[in-house]
């Protein structure tokens, strides 16, 4: 038996399961029960050993000694009555019961990044869903298609292909050293003890997930096409077509995409159906609208065994076993700790934390552990649901009950708003359960002396802000007449602090606001300015200042909310049924530095044009293009997830000179905290401010920001 040029390597001396995982998973094998392995030892006799030998099991893998026995070859019909066989490829017992626990623990990590058109070994799916894929499909207008196979996947899978991917995967990272040595294994074939030097070998109880991660970049190939559906269970694929022309560059992409990861296509198995004629798949009769399956006992029928090696000979095996103890592998060794195993990704990871849904007539489905938004007949985007914080809804978009059931018990927040923006409401899982918290919100909106000295403090920051806003663009470009109203809403700001009442401090905010918009708008030359205009805005500058606020106070009202608060129950602003009144509180010290901020950026840079707005006939004001409102929506997130003084890799409005000013905190190191961090910052200071009775100020544009802040782990996706 001569190696072949990659021999497995030692496993790590780092143990990723526990005793615990390892009894569980000898309960599902001992289930199972099936054959002895390569060594002989039968599922009855290794249950005489439990528990010394799974204690004994995780002390080989810390120890670093131990090694997989072999695999045993064995031939079965492929189904009942079959002339043709299939070759599986048995792990003995001890190792069937470490890759149990290996699929388990890898398993849900990879089901994430599963695509939905995958139907095989997954949790809640399997043949009858991916039949029932393939009639909604037809009902959508594929009427025709390719039907494959990939030729003999499982026996042709590339090693090393595999294995460069899992290295690339961080989920894999901690079960690297014992999966290595599970793929590039040994089997005795009765007579020799061989090296597998391809393939996935059936029989393992990790082959079912390692064959959906190898055709998960298949899946990805052939959805991005455009004009076709694909329903793959295992290595049996349907691409689905509405017209029949397209079947010869289906094939021709299948081929491409299937040599890209190092498979074939399969001739004799490839063939053009269409729903006219009928076709066989996964074991049913697709014709028309119809669907016929034999008839099933629901029994699970399995081919006879035909042939099965005999016991590896115990001198042979303890031969095996010796030889690969101290042997320095071929192959680059992979790292021992589950830290330096995977190199940690470069750039922003890949999660979704904000998805903004304007797709008029888009369905959100739930599928599995997975989010649809599908629309006519294509499905615009399938992510898994874990990574979500929001979903922000825009006019006519179906959530489907089970959609907002999953939501809700994932603590995934669903704001709904007009097609043009306006603020409908939002669904929520159940506020927080402190009710003392609520408490105290209600005893300080009765408390007209605290309510009024939080409000000056309010009004204060407001103007503040709105003041340090204008300081910066004086600075970056000198205007004549900004030093006199500085000092104008310096007095103000000082007033704001001796207000005798709330009608006095509401003039006095009125006041600053007309003369701070009037500074600001002496800053961008792209449209004229009539004065703020709210209900309805009636030009392009009052409709996004209307829309970026809009956005802001519903993020502050999901904070509110989650941090146990009443978001209507506010201290400065009145009550209103419906009126979120303490997200417009504390969306007041935001307003200038965020929100407005961000609207002149997009003028000025030309990133957003009149040709972004539209009117309509039914309804008075100017609204935001679909196209506009999305170039809008990723600009946004970039704002609100940029931390100024911190490096970018790529330019972006969110810079800190992206207002023509230097940053204010030159000197500081560390990188400041993201727009979105302040907001939860600010909640969290009320929250602690009604719970211990803490000072509360409001956040301040013009003071340094200290303390280390979060890495914010997010991104948004638009549809």
């Amino acid at each position: 038996m001569s190696p072949p040029s990659s021999a497995p390597p030692d496993p790590s001396l780092y143990c990723p399961f526990s005793l615990s995982e390892l009894a569980s998973a000898w309960e599902h094998v001992a289930e199972n029960d099936g054959c002895a392995g390569a060594d002989g030892i039968s599922v009855e006799a290794y249950s005489h050993r439990i528990p010394g030998a799974l204690q004994g099991l995780l002390d080989r893998i810390r120890a670093g000694s131990y090694r997989p026995l072999p695999l045993l070859r064995i031939e079965v019909e492929k189904f009942p009555g079959a002339v043709k066989t299939r070759t599986l490829l048995i792990p003995a017992v001890q190792d069937r019961i470490l890759q149990t626990a290996a699929t388990r623990r890898l398993t849900p990590l990879l089901e994430e990044e599963f695509l939905d058109s995958s139907f095989a070994y997954r949790p809640r799916r399997g043949v009858f869903a991916a039949m029932a894929r393939v009639r909604q499909w037809h009902e959508r207008g594929y009427g025709f298609g390719v039907h494959a196979d990939i030729a003999h996947f499982f026996d042709s899978v590339s090693h090393k292909l595999l294995l460069d991917r899992l290295q690339a995967e961080t989920a894999a990272a901690d079960l690297l050293p014992l999966l290595q040595p599970w793929i590039q294994a040994t089997y005795w074939d009765g007579n020799r003890i061989r090296y597998l030097r391809k393939g996935i070998p059936q029989g393992s109880p990790l082959s079912p997930a390692l064959a959906n991660f190898v055709l998960s970049p298949l899946d990805a190939q052939l959805e991005a096409q455009p004009g076709r559906a694909l329903i793959r269970y295992a290595d049996d694929l349907l691409v689905l077509a509405s017209e029949a022309a397209n079947s010869a560059s289906i094939i021709d992409g299948l081929r491409k995409s299937l040599q890209s990861i190092g498979l074939e296509l399969s001739p004799e198995k490839t063939r053009v159906v269409s729903f006219e004629e009928g076709f066989h798949f996964l074991g049913a009769w697709f014709t028309g609208f119809q669907i016929y399956q034999p008839w099933h006992d629901g029994a699970s029928k399995k081919g006879r065994l035909i042939g099965k090696a005999r016991p590896i000979p115990a001198r042979l095996l303890r031969s095996f076993l010796d030889s690969r103890r101290g042997r320095t592998p071929a192959h680059k060794t992979l790292a021992h700790s589950p830290a330096t195993t995977v190199p940690p990704p470069k750039g922003p990871p890949n999660t979704v934390a904000f998805l903004y849904l304007t797709e008029q007539g888009a369905i959100v489905r739930k599928s599995g552990d997975r989010l649809l938004i599908e629309k006519e007949s294509r499905i615009d985007l399938d992510l898994p649901y874990h990574k979500l914080e929001n979903i922000l809804v825009f006019g006519n978009i179906q959530l489907t009950a089970a959609a907002m059931v999953e939501m809700l018990d994932h603590g995934i927040v669903m704001s709904l708003f007009s097609r043009q923006g306006r603020y409908r409401g939002s669904l929520r899982p159940p506020s927080g359960k402190n009710v003392l918290l609520r408490v105290g919100q209600v005893e300080l909106f009765r408390d007209d002396a605290r309510s009024l000295a939080l409000a000056r403090s309010v009004v204060h920051g407001k103007i503040a802000n709105g003041r340090a806003v204008l300081a910066r663009y004086h600075h970056a470009r000198p205007h004549d007449a900004l030093p006199a109203l500085l000092e104008s809403l310096h007095s103000a700001a000082s007033s704001s602090s001796a207000a005798p009442n709330a009608a006095v401090l509401l003039g006095i905010e009125g006041n600053a606001a007309a003369g701070y918009f009037s500074g600001l708008m002496s800053f961008q030359d792209a449209f004229p300015w009539p004065g703020r205009h709210k209900h309805p805005a009636t030009d392009p500058l009052n409709a996004l200042l209307s829309w970026t606020y809009t956005l802001l106070m519903s993020e502050l009202a999901g904070l509110i909310e989650a941090h146990g608060l009443d978001p209507e129950i506010g201290f400065y602003h009145e009550i209103d049924y419906g009126r979120p009144s303490l997200a417009l509180d504390l969306l007041e010290a935001f307003r200038h530095p965020v929100a407005d901020r961000l609207v002149l950026t997009l003028f000025n840079r030309r990133i957003l044009t009149l040709d972004d707005f539209e009117s309509h006939d039914t309804q008075a004001g100017v609204f935001l293009t679909h196209s506009g409102m999305k170039r809008f929506f990723q600009e946004y997130e970039q704002w609100m997830l940029a931390r100024p003084g911190a490096a970018r890799s790529t330019p972006s409005i969110a810079s800190a000179k992206n207002d023509l000013t230097p940053s204010a905190t030159p000197d500081v190191d560390l990188p400041r905290p993201s727009f979105r961090d302040l907001l939860r910052r600010e909640v969290e200071a009320l929250a602690a401010c009604l719970r211990e009775g803490t000072d509360f100020q409001p956040f301040r544009f013009d003071r340094p920001a200290t303390g280390p802040s979060e890495p914010w782990n997010t991104s948004s996706v638009t549809i």
